[in-house]
């Protein structure tokens, strides 16, 4: 675990990313790079072709990019619940909650919605795990 700020933690992060990671070690693959709120945004922003800027817009109905977000960044990224509601436009955590409830619901529901959704996990997941497979010590 790290305690700190959140320049300094990802700067560790990143630094640990650049070391060789041990599989025998599952604490420090639990510590290495998980993308940033700014990469979620970034990549929901260029799949969904609007500026990152409206992804972060508050009290926007029907924000399709803005709840992909939400979501994701509680997904991938390792922020609390707070930090992702004060970046989405200091909504409260119960919101960010809730938005997450009903992305989930949708997947459930709408087949291209999940797929749009898995996509852009599979695609943030993968910057990480680009960075794990090159770093990795067998």
């Amino acid at each position: 675990m790290f305690l700190g700020r959140g320049p300094w933690v990802d700067r560790w992060r990143r630094r640990l990313a650049e070391e060789l990671i041990r599989e025998d070690v599952p604490a420090q693959r639990q510590l290495a790079w998980r993308p940033t709120l700014d990469d979620v945004v970034a990549a929901v922003s260029q799949a969904f072709e609007v500026d990152p800027a409206d992804v972060l817009a508050s009290r926007r109905h029907g924000n399709q990019a803005r709840l992909a977000a939400i979501y994701l960044a509680r997904l991938a990224s390792d922020e609390a619940v707070g930090m992702i509601a004060h970046r989405f436009g200091g909504v409260s955590a119960a919101a960010i909650s809730k938005t997450v409830a009903r992305v989930e619901h949708r997947r459930g529901e709408d087949p291209t919605w999940d797929r749009r959704l898995a996509s852009l996990l599979d695609r943030l997941r993968a910057t990480g795990d680009t960075v794990h497979k090159l770093n990795v010590k067998t």
